[in-house]
């Protein structure tokens, strides 16, 4: 009950659109380590994508997770989420609850329904009255409403996790990439509210205007490996002698830079950047699919193996079976080599987008 008392505590401005004012719920009581993480691998065939991690995330901090594209940021953020298999530790801290803002929305948005159900089916009682409120104050009024979320762009699909993170009271939110469909003004209210947020925040974000006030400490991950740095974001692009992320994580690496368009323009048209976009969030689902497909066929090697290394009789003797553990193997590979030119591909894709911020 005391908890449904505070999430009524959601402050949204009365009429005008244009003075949003959106707060998220106090966050609930955690113990001080809201994180931690101890010898944390994540491999993908040969592809090493973090590398013996150790990292601590205390009650209250708000830290920004940058890097460049590809080096295991998502990736992270995913074994956080219980998505991801993994070597190592990685366990939350006492009482901890997330609030998960994907990248690729299509993780945490059900597609069939429709963006009032998505809000409805979350929100406590007290709050469905407001329902239609809040989510006008994210710019979807009238038959807006009932629109299915299968069919919302990218940015309307952004509006709607945000209006979907306010309704449910958290102490750790995750935030990847929240800023890549949102407009200026969308960005500042997103923002306001997360300074204001007295819980725990881990950002992964390119975006050096929108991290400035925000994290109080960096966290960069490089080929597998993190590094921490004490103070916000322009401190550590001093220490690194670079005037943004972009420059910062572009110019000593050539990885797919020859696909990268060189445009000297800082603006996309509206068709390129939402052609842009889609070409994003079809890979993204691809990646998705083929971790999902990976981790299936990982599991049922290493029950194999198992049944091997047991030494039943049965199935050593079983030529029909050994053939069909080598052609999981060989699918396994498959997807492997799948992940990695779906990465790739996202990178220079994610690349070209950074570009134009």
């Amino acid at each position: 009950i005391k908890q449904l008392e505070k999430i009524e505590k959601i402050e949204i401005d009365e009429i005008d659109t244009r003075n949003i004012n959106i707060v998220f719920p106090p966050a609930l009581h955690s113990g001080s380590i809201v994180c931690e993480l101890k010898g944390l691998t994540k491999t993908f065939g040969n592809h090493v994508v973090l590398n013996n991690i150790d990292l601590n995330i205390e009650r209250g901090e708000k830290i920004a997770l940058v890097g460049k594209n590809g080096e295991g940021k998502t990736t992270l953020v995913k074994i956080l989420m219980q998505q991801l298999e993994y070597e190592g530790v990685a366990k939350l801290g006492y009482q901890v609850k997330i609030g998960y803002y994907a990248q690729n929305q299509d993780e945490v948005l059900d597609l069939n329904k429709t963006v009032v159900q998505t809000l409805e089916d979350i929100a406590p009682m007290e709050m469905r009255p407001k329902i239609r409120n809040i989510l006008g104050y994210f710019l979807f009024s009238n038959d807006d409403v009932f629109k299915r979320v299968s069919v919302l762009s990218g940015g309307e699909r952004a509006r709607l996790l945000l209006a979907k993170l306010l309704l449910e009271p958290v102490n750790f939110l995750i935030l990847d990439e929240p800023t890549n469909h949102l407009d200026a003004s969308s960005k500042e209210i997103l923002k306001k509210a997360i300074k204001q947020y007295d819980g725990t925040v881990l950002l992964v974000s390119h975006d050096r205007d929108f991290l400035d006030g925000l994290a109080d400490k960096i966290v960069e991950i490089n080929e597998g490996k993190i590094k921490q740095y004490d103070g916000n974001i322009w401190e550590f692009l001093k220490k690194k002698k670079a005037e943004n992320l972009q420059l910062l994580f572009n110019r000593n690496s050539k990885n797919n830079k020859e696909l990268v368009t060189e445009k000297k323009s800082n603006q996309l048209s509206y068709a390129e950047k939402k052609e842009l976009d889609k070409k994003i969030r079809k890979l993204e689902n691809q990646i998705d699919k083929t971790e999902k497909e990976i981790q299936e066929l990982e599991n049922q090697v290493k029950e194999c193996e198992h049944k091997i290394s047991s030494g039943d009789e049965k199935i050593l003797s079983d030529y029909n079976w050994f053939l069909g553990y080598e052609k999981k193997k060989e699918e396994l590979n498959m997807l492997y080599e799948q992940w990695d030119k779906f990465s790739d591909e996202l990178n220079v894709l994610l690349d070209e987008k950074n570009n134009y911020l």
